[in-house]
């Protein structure tokens, strides 16, 4: 059992995994108390310092690819839906199993944008920014299927472009050039049309939300395998 202090010196929390496969406490878990039990399995963000926060010191992302999420939401259905057992007891492979729901649903699959409309709070960006900042370069080297078009030209799939749409508006906040329609040999540029497309789609969010767009697509797109990578 695991008991820390909250940064806002507010009353401690207390968690342990015994209480996972309990749905109706994985809905009520939060990303402290995931913070928490992460300090307790020594998850420690480098170079943190000793007598910092849970919120500064615990590495939660790392916390969660121990059980095979990639986030709050993730690791809370995997909570509630099967016994999780401390780090290192189980492979990663054991955690790995279908857990998708009417959330993965709302989301708006490979083609739609019904999540860039879906409430953003407070937590969601604290749980997002580590995964984002760790992701946000290396996601275009991940082995993304190419789909032919018309001039000999190939583009990546739907969920690339969200992805570099939602880096854009982080750095460069919302999109005000011009529409590109054609490349240098004089044919449709159907790869900087998709570009520009969906980057002018997150027009008015802020980078902090970006973020949480961000990662909420590239979650959608690694379970999405299939259409997404070779």
């Amino acid at each position: 059992m695991v008991q820390f202090s909250h940064a806002d010196n507010s009353s401690p929390t207390i968690i342990t995994l015994d209480e996972s496969e309990d749905k109706a406490r994985a809905r009520e878990l939060t990303l402290l108390e995931c913070q928490q039990l992460a300090l307790e399995y020594n998850f420690v963000k480098e170079n943190a310092p000793s007598n910092g926060t849970v919120q500064q010191r615990a590495d939660v992302v790392g916390f969660f690819k121990q059980y095979g999420a990639n986030g709050l939401s993730q690791f809370k259905k995997k909570f509630g839906s099967m016994k999780l057992y401390p780090p290192g007891e189980k492979e990663v492979e054991f955690y790995s199993f279908s857990c998708g729901s009417d959330e993965d649903d709302d989301l708006g699959g490979s083609n739609g944008d019904a999540f860039l409309k879906k409430p953003i709070s407070k937590e969601d960006i604290e749980e997002a920014i580590p995964i984002y900042e760790e992701n946000k370069g290396s996601f275009q080297k991940l082995s993304w299927k190419y789909i032919k078009r018309p001039g000999g030209q190939a583009i990546r799939p739907p969920d690339w472009y969200k992805l570099d749409g939602a880096v854009a508006q982080v750095e460069k906040g919302d999109n005000d050039t011009e529409c590109p329609m054609w490349t240098s040999n004089g044919s449709v540029d159907y790869g900087g049309k998709e570009q520009w497309e969906w980057w002018l789609k997150y027009k008015g969010k802020s980078a902090d939300e970006s973020k949480v767009l961000f990662v909420r697509v590239l979650e959608m797109a690694k379970k999405n395998k299939k259409e997404n990578f070779y």
